[in-house]
């Protein structure tokens, strides 16, 4: 596929300058983290020194596994890990009281639950799993993040939601995806209010890369090309002050950091990497 550059070097795999990047003595929360991606991004903030780690799912034996091993190859990582329905808001709240009462703080949250819909027409779809998209995509990452902030201590706290290219790439390439690319959209557009809102937050929407994963061999027209590794990686470098110019952006792990770095005046002055509708101006105010 042949795709828009935003920095000419494009990575498929983590790098010195992302995998350099700690995360010593913070405490991290990730729903869907109990396989793919958010396995994988839990595994990478316990390499960069996490203190502490939850990791929430559905699937309490995938869950069980992904702690252990956690554990017994980072044994100075406190682990836990809870089954929580990331629809049921009551269930997610008590899970993340539960982990901040372990760990003494949350300061990272990553919502890595997701949900593909079938790949139909719009005029076809059934409605029940077109509107799962929304419901997991859209209300569970609301869920969590609402939980999170409740009891995450710092101001500063850092919200980094694993999004796609889907909320912002022509619905020429994406045919089909109306549900998961709505509902993504919906999901950026929810971050960027949140920025607003809270200045003082760290919060980012991220396109992963495409990582081989069980909903990736469900998507239609897209071929894994990027190592697991590489979002968990950048997860940790955007979690620490030098990525603050990106604060309420949407940007790709494949990007590569230091030339996001380079264009950092660029990207802020003009308000670069956030949602706008293409070939109308948004300068001034209504």
């Amino acid at each position: 596929m042949t795709r828009p550059i935003f920095t000419p070097t494009y990575h498929h795999a983590p790098y010195p300058a992302i995998t350099n990047a700690v995360a010593t003595g913070k405490n991290v929360v990730i729903t869907g983290g109990g396989k793919g991606i958010g396995k994988a991004i839990a595994f990478a903030f316990a390499r960069a020194g996490a203190k502490g780690i939850s990791i929430i799912a559905r699937g309490e034996k995938q869950l069980e596994e992904t702690a252990k091993e956690l554990a017994r190859k980072h044994s100075k990582v406190t682990i836990d890990y809870q089954v929580v329905d990331i629809l049921d808001f009551d269930s997610v709240k008590a899970a993340l009281e539960r982990s901040a009462t372990l760990h003494g703080s949350l300061d990272i949250l990553i919502n890595n639950a997701g949900y593909l819909s079938d790949q139909l027409p719009v005029a076809t779809s059934p409605l029940p799993d077109w509107w799962s998209g929304f419901e997991v995509n859209v209300k569970g990452t609301l869920h969590a993040t609402q939980a999170f902030l409740a009891v995450a201590h710092s101001p500063e706290a850092t919200v980094i939601t694993i999004n796609s290219l889907a909320s912002h790439v022509s619905s020429n390439v994406t045919k089909n995806y109306s549900s998961y690319c709505g509902s993504k959209l919906a999901a950026v557009n929810m971050m960027e209010h949140l920025q607003v809102e809270e200045p003082s937050l760290r919060v980012f929407s991220i396109q992963p890369g495409i990582i081989a994963s069980d909903m990736q061999a469900r998507a239609k027209g897209f071929t894994a090309e990027d190592e697991i590794e590489l979002p968990g990686a950048f997860c940790v470098w955007l979690s620490n002050p030098e990525a603050d110019f990106l604060k309420g952006r949407f940007v790709w792990a494949n990007w590569d950091v230091e030339e996001l770095k380079a264009r950092a005046a660029e990207i802020v002055e003009k308000d670069l990497l956030t949602v706008r509708l293409s070939g109308w101006p948004t300068e001034g105010s209504f």
